[in-house]
């Protein structure tokens, strides 16, 4: 923005996407306003770092801006908006306020249906145990800096690239990891061609001096890779890759695993989150701290400094041998992953408190849900999270449960009262269980709830 800008104004600053960009330009120096439709944690620590935050949207909110960034989950109507075009301020999206701040940096985006976030920030400890200073754009709180942006002294940046809305098109990345492709955001696309076609756009925007960074186990993005003509560095566990991790072990919360570059081993790595999904998602991290020429030796000592990013499987508390659980996984897909990461760590299921997301996502995977929940032996479903959208006829939990236990789960519960399940289940937990709460909404807080009453 080279000084021309001064005053940047954010339409749902508490969103954590919108949130990061707002803080890293809080530190460059920039006066940053914002509004949101009520009070968080989020929206509190921006204002302690000086923005200035409305909770409610006015007109009277965007005086004096000189330009107004707005999240995808904003209406046209939204009276910011209206009062910002009608001042002919400039309205742009999120990611292209975050283009801009790419322009800066030597850009690394990580695209994919799933593992944004960690594969991001796993990428981010690397980049900073190897003294690059990274900024930061990230979906989730990383817990060693307690934020999801941070404004790096160095030549690189790190960004979550949300396909959500298409919008990440406008982001010119010299780095690209593409981690996978799944049936999400369909509401937007059509279909899975158009959905393809727009990550394989972005994949080949990097410049000829670019790196794509792709996973092998993922047929989608295989296929992309496949067609691909630039510079690529592939990832896998299943499928031949040139990264791969081989002899997988779990133990408790931790994943170790041998890592191989060209059929050469490399050495070994210990991680502190569990999963053979995060075992992938550090393989990409290591790409790329490789291709940057650190020594696989500082790259495996950055993601041993990993310490996870805020609810993708937390341990949020064990109480009198009981284990609490959050993570952010709202697709069937995610479920499945968690589900079979915690049994292969701890030889049992957890029991499962779900919170759908959006009328129209639980719509558009309602038989994918019914599947794999149907597998799952100790299942509770909240009442969907709507996230701003209107109800839609024939879609609640009520009937998802129902139809989950036609499928053969007797066990599966709806969770019509939150608070006498609350009760219940503080109660109700023994020893060795483990609770697992999931979804993008706020179900977190009944998990904390219940730690709070086992004394």
């Amino acid at each position: 923005m080279y000084g021309k800008i001064n005053k940047v104004h954010f339409i749902g600053i508490g969103g954590i996407g919108m949130s990061g960009i707002a803080e890293v330009l809080i530190n460059m120096g920039l006066e940053v306003s914002g509004s949101d439709l009520a009070e968080t944690q989020i929206t509190r620590r921006l204002a302690s770092l000086g923005a200035v935050v409305h909770t409610g949207h006015s007109s009277e909110n965007i005086k004096g801006s000189e330009v107004v960034v707005y999240s995808s989950a904003i209406r046209k109507d939204n009276p910011e908006m209206i009062a910002a075009a009608a001042a002919r301020v400039p309205l742009i999206p999120r990611a292209e306020m975050l283009a801009e701040l790419m322009r800066l940096k030597f850009g690394i985006a990580v695209a994919g249906s799933h593992g944004k976030t960690t594969t991001s920030s796993m990428i981010a400890s690397v980049l900073s145990h190897c003294g690059a200073d990274p900024t930061i754009v990230v979906g989730g709180k990383l817990r060693t800096i307690d934020s999801n942006a941070h404004l790096g002294t160095g030549r690189f940046m790190v960004v979550e690239a949300d396909e959500s809305d298409g919008s990440f098109e406008k982001l010119s990345p010299v780095v690209t990891v593409l981690t996978n492709i799944d049936k999400e955001h369909l509401d937007y696309y059509g279909d899975m061609k158009a959905l393809e076609l727009a990550f394989s756009n972005f994949l080949h925007k990097i410049p000829f001096y670019g790196l794509a960074v792709t996973c092998a186990d993922c047929p989608r993005t295989a296929r992309i890779s496949r067609e691909f003509n630039k510079k690529i560095l592939t990832y896998g566990i299943n499928s031949p890759a040139d990264l791969m991790a081989e002899n997988i072990r779990f133990s408790k919360l931790r994943t170790s695993f041998e890592v191989t570059y060209g059929g050469y081993l490399l050495g070994e790595v210990d991680l502190s989150t569990l999963g053979a999904h995060n075992a992938l998602n550090s393989l990409a991290a290591i790409a790329v701290g490789m291709e940057f020429g650190f020594s696989f030796e500082k790259i495996k000592e950055g993601l041993a400094t990993f310490e996870g990013t805020e609810r993708r499987l937390q341990l949020k508390s064990e109480k009198k041998g009981v284990k609490i659980i959050d993570d952010y996984g709202h697709h069937p897909s995610e479920l499945e992953v968690t589900i079979e990461a915690l049994k292969a760590a701890f030889s049992q299921e957890p029991i499962l408190l779900f919170q759908p997301h959006r009328f129209s996502r639980t719509k558009l995977l309602y038989n994918d849900f019914v599947r794999v929940l149907g597998k799952i032996k100790h299942l509770y479903v909240l009442d969907i999270y709507p996230a701003g959208e209107k109800p839609v006829k024939g879609i609640t939990s009520e009937k998802l449960v129902e139809d989950i236990k036609k499928a053969g789960n007797a066990n599966a519960r709806h969770v019509d009262d939150p608070d006498a399940f609350v009760d219940r289940m503080a109660n109700e937990l023994k020893k060795g269980d483990i609770l697992l709460t999931s979804g993008a909404g706020n179900v977190w807080k009944y998990g904390d709830r219940i730690a709070e009453r086992i004394v």
